[in-house]
This record gives C-alpha cells, structure tokens and sequence, in this order.
C-alpha cells in the first residue's frame, strides 16, 4: 500500500482576506469569529448542530463572538434554519449567527476557532491552519458498532494522521454543549494555546502537502504496469 496524497489538497486556496470577508457577511470585527461545521449529511446534521448552537450560546456568557454555520449544498438548508431556529427563537442573541453557503475552507479561513465535524471538513481546518476542536455524535446504535469495528486511540482524521492527538476530539457522550464551549473558549482566550494548536496543524499541514495527488498516483500505477510488463517478458 503506498499513500499518494488527498486530491483535495490540489489547489487548495481559501479566501483568506478577513476583511473583505467581514465586509461581504457583515461582521463584526471587535468580535472572535467561530465556524460551526455540522457536516454534509443530514442524519449528522441533526445530532450535532443542536449540540453546536447551544454550545455557542454558552461561548457568549463568555467570549463576544460571532458564530459562521457552515450550510453544505447536500443538506437542505430549510433544515438547517429550523434546526437552528429551534433553539435561538427569541433570543437577540441570534443576531450573532449567520448560515453561510460559502465554501467551508473559506470560512475556516476567516474564523478565530472552529467546531468541526469529524471528516473531510477537519483536513480543510488543519490545511487552512485554523485551531479547531473535531466534534460527532452519531445514534448511539451506529455509535457502539463503530467503536467495535474500529479499534484506535484517535478518530479524527488530523489526529490519525500525526499519530497524537494535536486536536481535541469530542465525541459522542463527550460532545456536550458544555464541554465544547469549554474548549472553544479556552482557546478563544489564550494566544499560546492558539499558536501551539497552529504550529502543530502545520507539520501535519507539510506531512500532507508531501504528495500531490493525481501525479503520485499515475507514477505508482505506471511503475505497477511496469513491473508487472517486465515480469511477465522475463517468463
């Protein structure tokens, strides 16, 4: 088995003018922006957005923050706002939340911290090099199968990838609106927990920008066809 790299981290470019960025979605500045990434798949969106939200209620009692939710073309985004309507109906605080079509790398790339969804989206964070906590709940049912049919210390894809956990994993009964509030706020107040997280994702930024895709998997598989021509001239 020889790995050949990710082709999302084939011209990779987020948008990473914030002040533009600001300008378009109406931010606030003075504010920390986090990034809510529920995922792509409706049935994760339903278990970890609510989560999500409540958690950034909480992130406020603390932090003057703003929070980007990341909606994703394969879930209906009337889903969604009802989610998130559920819990922010009157209150003014909902004036501090926004749902965005945008692509995530982008609003990785503009925010303070982020609350990920296990998956893709944590890769797009540690290329974008945005601290971030992985976040999943899942039916307990699929929950308790994975956990038999997968046996390691880390789930996160970042994490699995640096052979330590480099981000904090929050899953399942751990992924509670408290405990990531907790989190987020902890890195939202401290510069050098930020810049340690940062200095982190970026070796596991250059482990994984060693390949290029496409071309090392055409150079494997040419090699493959070669070997396996010259074996069978030989016989």
């Amino acid at each position: 088995m020889q790995f050949v790299g990710h082709p999302l981290l084939e011209d990779f470019a987020p948008d990473c003018d914030r002040e533009g960025f600001a300008r378009r979605f109406t931010l606030d500045r003075s504010r920390k922006t986090v990034a809510l990434l529920p995922g792509s798949r409706t049935s994760e969106v339903r278990y970890i957005l609510p989560t999500m939200v409540r958690a950034a209620l909480q992130i406020l009692d603390r932090v003057p923050a703003q929070f980007l939710i990341s909606t994703a073309d394969t879930v209906e985004s009337g889903l969604i706002q009802r989610l998130a309507t559920s819990i922010l109906r009157d209150d003014a605080r909902s004036a501090y939340f926004r749902m965005l079509t945008t692509p995530s790398r982008d609003i990785l790339a503009n925010s303070d911290f982020g609350l990920v969804k296990s998956g893709t989206s944590t890769l797009e964070a540690a290329l974008v090099g945005t601290p971030f906590a992985i976040v999943y709940k899942i039916s307990p049912l699929s929950w308790n199968v994975g956990n038999i049919l997968i046996r390691s210390p880390f789930k996160g894809l970042v994490n699995l990838i640096a052979g330590e956990e480099i981000v904090p994993e929050l899953m399942q009964s751990g992924a509670t609106p408290e405990a990531l509030a907790r989190v987020a706020v902890q890195y939202l107040e401290s510069p050098a927990m930020r810049t340690a997280m940062i200095e982190r994702l970026a070796r596991v930024r250059a482990l994984l920008t060693a390949h290029r895709a496409t071309e090392s998997a055409a150079g494997a598989i040419a090699a493959h066809l070669q070997g396996r021509a010259l074996a069978s001239a030989r016989a």
